[in-house]
């Protein structure tokens, strides 16, 4: 799957790109923070303006033939993995539940007919608070 293993540029934290894509915070930090802020403001996502080279490029002043690297390889404009938290009262008492699941796309051959093995989220990791 294309999207296995790399970051949605659309819900990624503003720090964490600034983090990996240095130049958004030295060279263009600015604009890029009153620019995020504004699509959030008006529920845009960042891949509304573009693909991936030209977000990195537009966005966060990445311009991968200066240093070479490919770091727009490093996102993807879906999840495959999600963060959930529930909260609920039960008998006066507060809990919340935090599950972390990914989510299984069946494969191309099995689209055919369906298998609820092959189409299902997989649970990485759940927590009772």
């Amino acid at each position: 799957d294309e999207n296995l293993n790399k970051i949605n540029i659309n819900t990624a934290k503003r720090s964490l790109l600034m983090c990996l894509i240095p130049e958004a915070r030295d060279i263009c930090g600015e604009k890029f923070a009153r620019d995020d802020q504004e699509r959030h403001k008006n529920k845009e996502n960042r891949s509304d303006t573009g693909d991936i080279p030209s977000i990195l490029k537009d966005m966060m002043c990445y311009e991968p033939e200066k240093d070479g690297s490919k770091k727009d390889q490093w996102f993807s404009k879906k999840s495959d993995v999600f963060n959930i938290k529930v909260s609920a009262s039960s008998e006066g008492e507060d809990r919340i539940l935090h599950l972390v699941i990914q989510r299984k796309v069946p494969s191309k051959e099995s689209k055919q007919k369906y298998d609820p093995d092959e189409s299902a989220y997989r649970l990485l990791y759940w927590r009772m608070m």
